[in-house]
């Protein structure tokens, strides 16, 4: 298998928030709106993957925004989903720095464009509604700050407000993509999937950092029958699957119970999920922990967001 690594990365409108009826408070002042996000990518920790999974056997390539590796000088485009956990990113980088209370959130509407504290290396903007949920940094680990992306709600391994604090500004980060191939063939792609997601683990651990490696939560797509691609029962059991995964740390509900299912559900978040499953195997079983924080359907897919920590060494 391959992966793309992207250097740098930039943005415009996404997702667009019109219509959406939720509660008054969560609702956006002003529709629709619009969050910015930018992120300083890490081009030393890209090198370095680079080198090393073609090592462990993974076809890696970068991406460079108009310019040599680590000397690019425009910005590449954000999707929506690196824009929505980087906003996260963001509040959650400030409320530690700002001793966890006060202040607003990159990510509040303000009726329009508004860039986020995230400097230089990438931008991007993203019409969407985002309910404000303050939670405390987790404090298991014992190290410094970056951040790994690829690209929306997965596992974490933090040092707590002091530890972010600590570090020279907002985290950076890198984005890194499976092959496309991965929305017809996921099942067949969950060895190679396993295998990137050791390697990272290899590579991450290694490191003296915090880490946050982040994946999309999007489950099943197959809610609604007259959603983009229809009704099937696959979604319900394909979404309880990844539940049981993310709740009990159900190495089998993912590999099997989801992998049966996703052919029919259609969840592009799969494939995310098996390579941090990847990066899980790393880590000593006893030493890993997880919480489920959400799930819900508003419309027609699946959507979770969870936490999965460890302790120690691995």
């Amino acid at each position: 298998g391959s992966v793309d690594i992207d250097e740098v990365s930039s943005g415009g409108p996404l997702a667009d928030a019109e219509g959406w009826a939720g509660p008054p408070r969560l609702r956006c002042a002003f529709p629709p709106c619009a969050f910015n996000a930018s992120v300083q990518l890490d081009t030393h920790l890209v090198e370095r993957l680079a080198a090393a999974l073609p090592a462990a056997g993974i076809s890696a390539s970068t991406l460079s925004g108009f310019g040599p590796p680590g000397s690019a000088k425009q910005p590449l485009p954000l999707g929506w989903a690196e824009v929505i956990p980087l906003l996260f990113i963001q509040q959650a980088y400030e409320e530690a720095v700002g001793g966890g209370g006060g202040g607003h959130s990159a990510a509040e509407a303000r009726g329009g464009a508004r860039h986020s504290g995230l400097d230089g290396g990438a931008q991007g903007q993203a019409r969407a509604q985002q309910p404000r949920r303050r939670r405390g940094l987790r404090s298991t680990s014992r190290r410094s700050a970056a951040a790994y992306s690829a690209g929306g709600g997965g596992a974490v391994r933090s040092g707590g407000a002091a530890a972010a604090a600590e570090g020279s500004g907002p985290p950076r980060a890198l984005i890194l993509s499976v092959p496309s191939r991965r929305y017809e063939h996921s099942v067949s792609m969950v060895p190679e999937l396993l295998s990137l997601g050791r390697a990272l683990f290899a590579v991450l651990d290694a490191l003296d950092q915090r880490i946050a490696v982040v994946v999309s939560g999007d489950l099943a797509h197959t809610w609604a029958s007259d959603g983009p691609y229809g009704f099937s029962e696959a979604a319900g059991r394909f979404d309880a699957a990844a539940q049981q995964w993310a709740r009990d740390l159900d190495r089998g509900a993912l590999l099997k119970g989801a992998a049966k299912a996703v052919g029919e559900a259609k969840s592009c978040g799969f494939p995310g999920m098996v390579v941090l499953q990847g990066v899980m195997d790393g880590v000593k079983p006893d030493d890993m922990h997880s919480v489920l924080l959400q799930y819900g359907r508003p419309s027609y897919y699946g959507m979770m967001c969870s936490v999965f920590d460890f302790q120690g060494d691995a």
